[in-house]
């Protein structure tokens, strides 16, 4: 809950830091646009922390929920959790201008993409502390299968296109694919996910506490260079 909090409040920095004035951040909160995704995912964002703010109040103050409360605010705070990370799909799809970012689904692999990180980041902090033992090749299996299925999101990425876009679409996904974003998909693709899948495969033929948290630095790694490649590439055709 810490460290989904520390990343929550690097990512509202982030976006206040893009509106150039703060004052227009409070604008959403007290006079928000509904139709816009912008103004929707801001209450996600605030939903989502201050149900991490509970976790972390709890832990502090060794406070010990009854198993109800336990599981409603358990499972409120995972779907929180997806919302705040796939919002963003519906905020690019609102982008007209920039075909790739309109991609169908883009939503869904947006939450597989929050797996690999999360699995991935506290794999990376528990492996390299010595800590974890058996939960910590729970993490690995779980950062197996997301990137496994974050691969496949990869693959079929050329038939997503948006609904009479498709030969627009198609131009920019060979851009990724076969132009000059093409260096950067192979790094995503190969160091990003078939080593760190390999290195989790057969972990157990070598001592897993240091295997793991190096398979989850190249995910983390790969999952960076894809979210930029995804970004420029979404921009490089002009809007005319």
């Amino acid at each position: 809950a810490g460290l989904g909090l520390l990343f929550l409040l690097v990512t509202g920095g982030l976006l206040v830091a893009d509106l150039k004035k703060p004052s227009r951040f409070w604008k959403i909160l007290v006079r928000p646009n509904w139709d816009s995704w912008l103004a929707r995912g801001t209450y996600m964002i605030v939903v989502y922390s201050g149900l991490l703010s509970l976790w972390v109040a709890s832990g502090l103050f060794g406070f010990e929920p009854s198993r109800m409360i336990y599981l409603s605010l358990g499972w409120g705070t995972c779907v929180m959790a997806a919302l705040t990370a796939c919002y963003t799909g519906w905020l690019f799809a609102q982008a007209k201008g920039r075909v790739l970012w309109m991609k169908r689904g883009y939503w869904a692999h947006l939450i597989v993409q929050a797996l690999v990180a999360g699995a991935a980041l506290l794999l990376l902090v528990f492996g390299l502390n010595g800590d974890g033992g058996e939960w910590l090749k729970a993490m690995g299996d779980v950062l197996f299968i997301s990137l496994i299925i974050h691969y496949i999101f990869l693959r079929v990425e050329g038939r997503m296109a948006p609904k009479g876009r498709e030969e627009e679409f198609s131009r920019v996904v060979r851009l990724v694919t076969h132009g000059p974003f093409r260096a950067r998909h192979l790094i995503s693709s190969i160091l990003g996910v078939v080593a760190p899948v390999g290195m989790i495969a057969f972990s157990e033929a070598f001592d897993s506490s240091l295997v793991l948290p190096v398979a989850a630095a190249f995910a983390l790694i790969g999952l960076w260079v894809e979210k930029d490649t995804f970004v420029r590439a979404g921009q490089a055709l002009p809007i005319s």
